[in-house]
Parts: structure tokens; sequence; C-alpha cells
């Protein structure tokens, strides 16, 4: 299909065919103020498209992949009657199981009654996927903290100072703003979540900043923590 030869001309090895790509990608989502003229079984399998795009992460920027999910919320925030609701419709059901990576639009998308009595399915399988997300999340919260005060207690009282050592140089800037921190908070856990570090790596790096004498660490621990 379509989508299938998509994936083929992004994964291509020819910068031409990734070329092609992306601007077949760009094209078809410039004529998204059009979408209405269509007639009702060309939109409707626009929308499948459209949707099979978001699922598949065929949308080679963020920017474009936003637009796109603004695009999907304008249309399922139409009254059903009108066409681009079940352009909408048809989106979200192909792109249903990727939704709880984007909580803010899942959220909008949850409090609209007429999308839950179009697509109940997708109504469920959104929420399902969010509380299976909040629920690792908690459980890896858990098992880290638990992780920790199990090395704290086998450690001696001050840390091998190699460790110190590495989490000075990552933190040579002393004045960076508290988005600074919180991107860095965030890319300790981004690499667990992603099995580039494993946990007891992670609980040996975080009794590091925690320790440190430098301010900087002390904060991006406890930004970690009440994450």
């Amino acid at each position: 299909g379509l989508v299938h030869r998509l994936q083929a001309l992004r994964q291509s090895s020819q910068p031409r065919d990734r070329q092609v790509f992306e601007a077949a990608i760009h094209m078809f989502c410039g004529k998204y103020s059009f979408f209405p003229k269509y007639p009702d079984k060309e939109l409707r399998i626009t929308g499948v498209l459209f949707g099979s795009l978001i699922q598949n992460s065929l949308l080679p920027t963020n920017e474009l992949l936003e637009t796109a999910l603004r695009y999907l919320c304008d249309a399922l925030r139409q009254p059903p009657t009108e066409k681009m609701f079940g352009f909408g419709i048809c989106a979200l059901e192909q792109a249903k199981w990727r939704m709880h990576e984007f909580p803010q639009q899942s959220a909008q998308i949850l409090q609209l009654p007429s999308v839950a009595q179009a697509s109940p399915s997708s109504i469920e399988t959104i929420r399902a996927s969010l509380a299976a997300q909040q629920h690792q999340q908690e459980t890896w919260q858990q098992e880290t903290w638990q992780q920790q005060q199990a090395w704290q207690q086998q450690q001696p009282a001050s840390l091998d100072e190699s460790v110190l050592a590495t989490s000075s140089v990552a933190s040579q800037n002393l004045d960076m703003d508290a988005g600074d921190i919180d991107k860095e908070a965030n890319s300790h856990l981004q690499r667990v979540y992603a099995e580039q570090e494993t946990i007891p790596g992670l609980v040996h790096r975080l009794q590091a900043l925690r320790q440190s004498s430098q301010p900087r660490d002390r904060r991006v621990f406890e930004r970690v923590i009440h994450n």
C-alpha cells in the first residue's frame, strides 16, 4: 500500500528517495484546507491515510507532527454532521494506538462526547494506553526509589571519587536556568526508558548528584526524584 511505499522511501539509502518522501508528505498535509471539498468516499480514504501517517511516525518533523495533531483535533471538534468530523474519526481510528504519546491532544479528544459516540473503541484504546503508561511510570519510579535505598545502605559514607568527578564534568555550568535543570533531569529518565542505562546505573548517578558539593547537581537530583 501507499504507507508501505512511503516507509520504503523514508528508509531508503538514496537521498533522492528521501527527498521524494518529504515532498510527498508536505504536499499531502498542505492540502488540508481543500479536504472539506473532497467527495465523501475520497475524504474517508484521505482520513485513513492521514491517521496512518501519525500512527506509523511518517511525519518527518516535529512541527509537521504537531500540525497534523492540531488538524486532527480541529476535525473532531466539528459537529458530527460535518464532513470533516467523519474525516477526523477515520484518522483517529488509525492513529488511536499512538495517541497516548500525545497527552495534551488525547485529553482534548477524551472530552468530546461526539467522538465517544462515533468511535467508542478509539476512546477505550486511548484511555487504556494512557492508564498503562501511567502505571509503567509509577512502577519504574517505585523500583528506582527502592534500588536507590538498597544501594545507599550498601555503600560507605563517601562515594567513589571517579563517580563524583563524572557528575562534576556534567555540571560545569552552574548558572543554567530552571528549564535546563529540567531538561537534564528528564534526560536521565529518558536514558533508562530507552534502555541506554540500567536502573542500578541511574541510582548510582543519582547518589553522585545528591552528594555532590555543587548546588546545581543537587537541583538536578531533586528534579529527577520529583518527576
